[in-house]
């Protein structure tokens, strides 16, 4: 959900956990502590709070950052370097 979310230019507010961590950073996304329902809350509230065209800059970063690493051809790479390793790592 989180690739398709920034696709459509959608900020996203997400916890800082393996995978979302590794995508997003503070010009994509408004981040808080796993776990911890204080940092989300406060996360709620600075998003709640963020001005509309930070927001739109956001989302259009999150559109950006999709378009130049997550599309099915970078993917497709990804996935063949992986096999290509394993492969190597057989012999």
């Amino acid at each position: 959900v989180l690739l398709e979310s920034m696709a459509l230019g959608i900020p996203i507010i997400g916890a800082k956990v393996a995978g979302m961590a590794d995508v997003l950073s503070q010009e994509t996304a408004i981040l808080f502590e796993a776990g911890n329902g204080e940092s989300c809350r406060e996360a709620l509230l600075a998003f709640a709070d963020t001005e509309a065209e930070i927001l739109k800059n956001m989302g259009n970063l999150c559109l950006h950052l999709v378009k130049e690493r997550y599309t099915h051809i970078h993917e497709a790479l990804n996935y063949k370097n992986v096999f290509e390793s394993i492969e190597i790592n057989k012999s």
